[in-house]
């Protein structure tokens, strides 16, 4: 998983995931949003699909700024150079 934060602006946010879903290997992407405009809100996460455990369910969840997550596949072995 990699985090990308773009300053809580939720046009960036919205672009910066839009870029993510096009990189090769992403394969779930979500963004991380504020309940409310208080700095003290709780997060929500914007993909219903998004693994609990990386999201809901997830300890410090609420510690989180705004930003975008991506799940991103790992390369297999050898793709880079080309064998």
């Amino acid at each position: 998983m990699q985090a990308f934060h773009a300053r809580a602006s939720t046009d960036l946010l919205d672009l910066l995931e839009e870029a993510l879903k096009a990189v090769p290997g992403v394969y779930a992407t979500t963004q991380v949003r504020r309940t409310s405009d208080s700095v003290l809100a709780g997060n929500t996460f914007t993909n219903p699909a998004w693994p609990a455990p990386l999201g809901a369910a997830r300890r410090g969840r609420h510690d989180l700024r705004p930003q975008v997550l991506a799940l991103i596949r790992d390369e297999p072995t050898g793709s880079r150079d080309g064998g």
